[in-house]
């Protein structure tokens, strides 16, 4: 099961208002699926690297976890299998409960710091790491926003030329 790690940026309206120039209103989404797609290795690596700057990924499991969806409609997510990336990237409501000191995840990271899993449960939850997010979902999409314009505009004029060649435009 898939674990929303982000917003899902829906459909760029104010960019498929100014491809109404280009005639090119019939195939917007694949237009916009098309950009989205060249881009998605990009965003998926800076939420990678924006995680990594805020949390310290010990197993890297998190990190490495992280992927782009784009569906045929011009939606896009950014993902994870792990259930905790939500919490990690938008920050956790209210008190975080006492974590589990038998999870395999607590007994990992334990062994990782050298510590007894109980203080690292209790270290988690006197200190609340993931009271604030850390936003790397949503501050991927917004670096590449523009990028994604751009290629937007260069798949429009693009196709626009290609049916202008073959007289269907």
């Amino acid at each position: 099961m898939s674990f929303d790690a982000t917003l899902n940026w829906t459909n760029f309206d104010n960019v498929r208002k100014s491809l109404r120039f280009l005639k090119q209103e019939k195939n917007w989404d694949e237009i916009i699926t098309e950009a989205l797609n060249e881009w998605s290795s990009e965003i998926e690596s800076d939420a990678r690297r924006l995680l990594r700057d805020k949390v310290n990924d010990v197993t890297g499991r998190l990190a490495n976890n992280i992927f782009v969806v784009v569906d045929e409609d011009g939606d896009i997510a950014l993902k994870s299998y792990q259930r905790y990336a939500r919490v990690i990237d938008k920050g956790y409501d209210g008190e975080m409960p006492f974590p589990n000191v038998k999870s395999k995840t607590i007994i990992q990271y334990a062994k990782e710091y050298d510590i007894k899993p109980y203080v690292l449960a209790r270290g988690i939850h006197q200190n609340q790491p993931f009271a604030e997010g850390a936003h790397f979902s949503w501050t991927a999409l917004w670096y590449n926003k523009d990028n994604i314009k751009k290629e937007i505009y260069i798949i429009a004029k693009r196709r626009k030329e290609e049916a202008m060649r073959a007289g269907t435009y």
